[in-house]
């Protein structure tokens, strides 16, 4: 079978081979509930400490399951489907005799013993199914077996990226699993869902955030001290020679004004934008607003933000060698006037 011989996932692969029924249904139904559990995650359930990571795992699975169909790589697919879906099964099926353990006040002690077993259950398919069979079945499958039927590797290297992203994300995971087994064998908790905000943090973390409520007068505000300061920089330097004659106290003022410019980069713009602004975009609107349909976008549009400062920065380091080594402060973004005429020259 798939399971064990592994070169069967390959012996009969072919680039548009036909699709058999019951591997089509399976498809679409999969694909269904995964478009569905994205919908949900973003719209409708509660936001935990994973939010994140199980937005980028249903965008994943999606991701993988249109293309294991596509390219003709099904029975791979079926097999991470297999893997992942045991596991699945047995999480909410423990979880759904845990929420039983009290009714009326009271607690059941046999219904808290049924979940204890599913917890318990659940533990070792997980570590067998997703941490042991996921890697020596799916990703040796695809990264060395794969190689001795399928030559051609156009989708080799995109595949086994989204599987090793996938695989990645299970480890995660399993962080929260072993920190929960400790609490239940050691400290003797009940079964509880340890990805949930606790109501005091939540409510801690509503106070500390408050002030950074109006993100975008933060992001202008922590932008526009070093704007300031660098204009005004520039204005000043102009001057420090004037009529042929340089003056060192208009130059002092200027390399002054560089310097709290560069502590104003590094502070405002690399150290608090990602901590006042992305944290509380990312952590702290999580905690306070239930509705993330602007999540996603908003954050992507700061991220590229930061890393626009990240690229000037660069420009930022290399000026501030050349101040400290040859004391020459001019923008290092401009061209060299030599440079500037030989290109005008190959143009012509």
């Amino acid at each position: 079978g798939l399971f064990f011989n592994l070169d069967a996932h390959w012996k009969h692969w072919k680039v548009g081979m036909e699709v058999e029924p019951d591997i089509y249904w399976l498809y679409m139904f999969q694909l269904g509930s995964y478009t569905h559990f994205l919908f949900t995650t973003i719209f409708i359930n509660a936001k935990r400490k994973d939010f994140m990571v199980l937005l980028l795992h249903h965008i994943l699975t999606i991701a993988l399951i249109g293309w294991s169909y596509t390219v003709r790589f099904y029975y791979i697919g079926v097999m991470v489907l297999f893997l992942h879906d045991i596991s699945d099964v047995i999480l909410e099926g423990a979880k759904t005799i845990t929420y039983f353990r009290v009714m009326d006040g009271k607690k059941h002690k046999m219904i808290k013993n049924a979940g204890d077993v599913g917890f318990a259950t659940f533990v070792i398919s997980w570590f067998l199914f997703r941490l042991y069979w996921f890697p020596t079945k799916v990703v040796y499958s695809t990264c060395v077996a794969s190689l001795h039927f399928c030559r051609d590797g156009a989708f080799y290297l995109p595949f086994n990226t989204m599987l090793f992203l996938l695989y990645c994300l299970q480890i995660y995971w399993t962080i929260f699993i072993i920190k929960l087994l400790i609490k239940v064998l050691v400290h003797g908790d009940d079964v509880d869902d340890n990805r949930e905000y606790d109501v005091e943090k939540r409510e801690k973390q509503m106070r500390l955030d408050s002030k950074y409520h109006y993100v975008g007068l933060l992001v202008l505000f922590l932008h526009d001290i070093g704007d300031v300061l660098l204009e005004f920089g520039k204005t000043v330097i102009y001057f420090k020679e004037m009529d042929g004659q340089k003056y060192p106290k208009i130059e002092n003022i200027a390399n002054g004004l560089f310097a709290t410019f560069i502590f104003s980069w590094f502070l405002c713009r690399l150290y608090w934008f990602p901590m006042k602004v992305m944290y509380s975009t990312t952590v702290a609107c999580v905690l306070v607003c239930s509705e993330g349909a602007f999540y996603l976008p908003f954050n992507i549009l700061l991220f590229l933000l930061y890393c626009m400062q990240v690229y000037w920065t660069y420009f930022i380091v290399k000026l501030l060698v050349k101040v400290l080594l040859r004391g020459d402060l001019e923008d290092n973004r401009e061209y060299d006037v030599e440079k500037r005429q030989k290109e005008r020259k190959k143009i012509k």
